[in-house]
């Protein structure tokens, strides 16, 4: 599960507390799925709440069609409770039925109150169109939902990021994440924000950024590879080759095939890419694939590679 679906998830959990009167996330931090599952079962006369709070736990049990059903009832019972329209728009998408989703969004829509409330349908409906590839159309959706909430959240920055990486809008995308990391001082932010001054081609500055990230830190492998590309932009590749072997060797022993790291993998994938090792890159590619890896994850290997075979 990628960063931005970990949020979301902890978002929906207590926003369902505000949304539905605040006992819900108690239930759903202490007990599994089924546990809940099989208590709001014992309930003849279910309530709404009920009935979402099941749903709940069915799509963490990934039982997505029987989340959908219950969310279907209680909004028949509650048409006017913001909360069940927005979660059956998240199980919808989680379920890939994007087209329902986004009819669920328009319901919500015409429910929502405060600024709040409308950035987050959409930002669910700026989702529904990255997983599609239409990335203008998404973009269009965050900065309508930073246009509700000026100083967003930390994912609608790295959402943001993401379309306009795909899109190209290298300069723009520098901008953003720095007027992010002014209101959130986050690592991963300031991580997004290096990789996009080497998109567009800011190396100098880049390099010393991740210079000054490199004295302090214990694992260096994901910056010493950000200098490397840097130092490649430079036209100093001995240099950068000698910092890629050097997170190679650091990385490969922390790889865990039993509880797999997926950003380092995806981190080997790009060093290995841009020493040209291509058998190598490629399999850090399929793993991800593997294991459902977020598109963004994966972003800056499959760049390379197109790079290296164009």
């Amino acid at each position: 599960m990628g960063i931005c679906k970990i949020f979301r998830l902890n978002i929906a959990v207590v926003g369902l507390g505000v949304f539905l009167g605040g006992s819900v996330s108690v239930t759903l931090a202490h007990d599994s799925p089924q546990h809940t599952i099989e208590l709001l079962n014992k309930n003849k006369d279910i309530t709404a709440t009920q009935l979402h709070q099941r749903a709940l736990a069915y799509r963490e049990a990934g039982k997505l069609d029987l989340a959908i059903a219950d969310l279907q009832s209680a909004i028949l019972r509650e048409p006017q409770k913001l909360g069940h329209r927005l979660e059956l728009a998240r199980t919808l998408l989680s379920a890939h039925k994007n087209d329902a989703a986004l009819i669920s969004t328009h319901h919500a829509l015409m429910l929502a109150e405060t600024p709040e409330q409308r950035a987050e349908i959409y930002i669910l409906q700026a989702e529904i169109f990255q997983n599609e590839g239409k990335y203008k159309k998404s973009l269009a959706l965050m900065n309508r939902a930073f246009g509700e909430v000026p100083k967003g959240e930390l994912e609608w920055y790295l959402m943001r990021s993401q379309d306009q990486k795909k899109l190209r809008l290298s300069a723009q995308r520098v901008l953003d994440l720095e007027a992010g990391m002014a209101v959130n001082a986050s690592a991963v932010l300031k991580a997004h924000w290096i990789d996009a001054l080497l998109d567009d081609a800011q190396f100098q500055r880049a390099l010393k950024e991740v210079d000054l990230e490199l004295v302090d830190r214990r694992w260096k492998a994901s910056y010493l590879i950000k200098r490397a590309r840097a130092l490649i932009g430079l036209k100093r590749r001995a240099e950068a080759e000698s910092d890629l072997r050097a997170a190679i060797a650091e990385m490969t022993p922390r790889l865990n095939p039993k509880s797999l790291d997926l950003l380092l993998v995806a981190d080997l994938g790009v060093a290995h890419a841009l020493l040209s090792h291509k058998n190598q890159a490629e399999s850090c590619l399929k793993l991800l694939r593997l294991h459902r890896a977020p598109s963004w994850m994966m972003d800056n290997l499959l760049d390379i590679c197109s790079a290296k075979t164009e």
